[in-house]
């Protein structure tokens, strides 16, 4: 009786805290997850981000082009 096993195995773990530069890459990488994260947020796939992106540059050049066209023209509406 009275026998203690302690001797064979220690009683508590030993933790190993990590260094200052571990922390910092972590904290950069979950940084990093984070903002990938935020830019896809809403859209299920990447396909669908690139047909949206596609979409808004047709539209942009559509409108420049017609900006364009009604700054050259020189026909003006008269109402008599």
């Amino acid at each position: 009786m009275g026998f203690c096993l302690s001797c064979c195995k220690p009683s508590e773990p030993e933790y190993m805290t990590p260094s200052e530069d571990e922390k910092r890459q972590k904290m950069t990488e979950a940084a990093e997850r984070r903002l990938r994260e935020q830019e896809r947020r809403g859209l299920k796939d990447e396909t669908s981000l690139k047909r949206v992106e596609k979409a808004k540059e047709r539209s942009q050049k559509i409108d420049e082009a017609l900006d364009h066209s009604n700054a050259d023209s020189k026909l003006r509406w008269q109402v008599t």
